[in-house]
């Protein structure tokens, strides 16, 4: 037997590992023979395939292994992977030729019925973007589409795959607003090929697209109108196939506004100078939706390194209006930005910006490159009375701040306890104020504050801004002191659990009680799981899950209960690497 192994490691089928253990040079060895043997013990044991199906490590067994059984067997054991993870089963269709249509089919159908569970909606689409279709799975791509959402965007743009008149519904369903944004985008994504002639009947289509003169003008400002919004990103992912030429051709030609936003969204990226152009003169024109398309332009529209291109006389004068009349700031703040980093003469044309407001002279001096006076500019905001200018709190919001080594300065900002302020100095998730290590001593009465917050629905973004504050901004001592609260002041345990520990990554389960954990436990019960699910998910162990959590699943549990337990058990299984309970909320395993 030694002699065996010291051949199978000379030839490098067998390497060394660590820890005194041998393994195969590649995995997909182990997988090719473990895959060998599952289908040898299937025949004798089924429910070894439902231990597997637990188990995310052994999806690629699972997969090789439908080839080795018996047809019957093969089935069964495709419909289980089927229920546990629909996307799972789409992938294995990747490595089967014998009866792949068959198998199509079935999973086709399966995401099709009215009880599949498409929670997770964006891998499965993923996955079915990457099917391979025939013209006879034609029916059940359409009853797909119907589905709607991600999934039947997809599956539409594989229906235009096929050609003919399936095609031409494809490019039909472009032009439905009612389809929504998910279904729209991604089925601009899955249909390839789209010749200009297609284009121009799609276009020709959105020419007489019914636009009251309001809705009209609301598009020219850039307004994110939502039953428009996933016809124009759909159509602009269209027309983004054909030449720069062809594009600039349908936007310069066209009378009808919701054609020119699709033709200048179309040119998001491009490389061309006269596709800047275009957008740079829809400005001008005051078409302010082109902002946004311009910012894109100047990101990701040339090469890296290239020098920005001398922009038009009265661009920035353009911005600038756009940014201090609330139109459009989020992107007109960076583009200005950009554009007075590469043109410093261009300050001059700030002078536009209003100056009796400490809030705008901090923003002018931001965009003009002087940080020394936009902080000394703030600073005079945090050591002014109780009432101060406040028309230009909101584009603050819009400015990359680094608040290293201005920590005091942005805490006595905020201990201004105004919200609007708040939620324009700190950054969205994951900006600059992660990892700052502030040290806040007395933490109830930002947890206070942080109550107040949360119960502002019009200002609740602010309220999660905060929240992540505390969880990221601060250090270890202050960190600790917030979870302490938590364990201690059951007043602040919701707003606690809710806004701060899903992202506070230091605390574990073990940092908190158990009168903690049982409370954690039974809010699964009375509260739903909103925007993130229960802490439980990100601190449960696997012997926590074991011991509390799935004896819940068994236990006949009320809707809201069971909802909340699939959502944690879902997200825990991800840390574990583990899959505690399949699409229909059934445990595996």
């Amino acid at each position: 037997m030694a002699d065996f192994v010291n051949s199978l490691i000379a030839a490098g089928t067998l390497v060394a590992t660590p820890m005194r253990k041998l393994a195969f040079f590649h995995h997909s060895v182990a997988e090719y023979f473990a895959a060998g043997h599952l289908a040898r013990l299937v025949p004798v044991d089924s429910s070894v395939i439902r231990h597997c199906l637990g188990r995310h490590d052994f999806d690629q067994v699972l997969m090789l292994a439908l080839d080795y059984l018996e047809a019957d067997k093969a089935d069964e054991v495709f419909e289980q992977m089927l229920r546990v993870g629909a996307n799972m089963a789409l992938g294995a269709l990747d490595y089967l030729e014998d009866r792949r249509w068959e198998w199509t089919r079935k999973a086709l159908r399966f995401l099709a019925k009215p009880t599949t569970v498409l929670d997770q909606d964006i891998k499965i689409s993923w996955a079915l973007s990457r099917l391979r279709v025939v013209e006879e799975l034609a029916p059940d791509l359409l009853a797909l589409v119907e589905v709607g959402e991600n999934v039947g965007g997809h599956a539409a743009g594989l229906l235009g795959t096929l050609g003919g008149s399936h095609r031409r519904h494809v490019l039909d369903l472009v032009c439905d607003p009612s389809r929504g944004y998910n279904f729209l985008a991604r089925l601009a994504e899955s249909l390839t090929d789209v010749s200009a002639d297609e284009a121009r009947e799609v276009v020709e289509r959105l020419e007489v697209f019914p636009l009251d003169e309001d809705l009209a003008a609301r598009l020219w400002r850039g307004d994110e109108i939502d039953e428009l919004v996933g016809l124009i990103n759909g159509a602009a992912g269209i027309l983004s196939q054909l030449s720069v030429g062809a594009i600039l051709e349908f936007g310069r030609t066209t009378s009808s506004p919701l054609v020119k936003v699709i033709a200048s969204r179309a040119l998001n990226s491009n490389r061309e100078p006269r596709a800047l152009q275009f957008v740079e003169q829809c400005i001008l024109d005051g078409g302010d939706f082109a902002i946004v398309h311009l910012y894109f332009q100047l990101k990701f529209g040339r090469p890296k390194g290239a020098p920005l291109p001398v922009p038009p006389a009265g661009l920035v004068a353009s911005l600038t209006s756009a940014m201090c009349e609330g139109r459009q700031a989020k992107w007109a703040v960076p583009v200005l930005r950009q554009l007075i980093q590469a043109f410093p003469d261009l300050v001059v044309e700030l002078q536009a910006i209003p100056g009796d407001s400490p809030f705008w002279a901090a923003v002018a001096a931001y965009l003009g490159g002087d940080p020394n006076g936009f902080f000394r500019l703030l600073k005079t905001v945090a050591e002014d009375g109780p009432h101060y200018p406040r028309d230009a709190v909101e584009a603050l919001e819009f400015l990359d701040t680094d608040w290293q080594g201005h920590v005091d300065l942005l805490v006595s900002l905020l201990r201004r306890r105004d919200l609007r302020l708040a939620g324009a100095i700190l950054p969205h998730p994951g900006g600059r104020t992660d990892g700052l290590g502030v040290e806040l001593g007395d933490v109830v009465w930002w947890l206070e504050w942080l109550q107040e917050a949360r119960q502002s629905v019009r200002l609740d973004g602010a309220a999660w801004k905060l929240g992540e504050f505390l969880a990221r901004s601060t250090n270890e001592a202050t960190q600790a002191r917030i979870v302490e609260c938590f364990n201690t002041m059951p007043s602040l345990r919701a707003l606690t659990a809710e806004l701060i520990l899903p992202h506070m990554t230091g605390v574990t389960l073990e940092s908190l009680s158990r009168s903690s954990v049982d409370w954690l436990v039974a809010q699964m019960e009375v509260q739903p799981h909103g925007f993130h699910p229960s802490p439980l998910a990100r601190l449960a162990t696997e012997e926590f899950v074991q011991s509390r959590l799935l004896p819940l699943l068994i236990d006949n549990p009320s809707d809201l209960l069971r909802d909340n337990l699939v959502k944690t058990l879902e997200e825990a299984g991800r840390s574990h690497r583990r899959r505690y309970v399949d699409e229909n909320g059934e445990l595996v395993g």
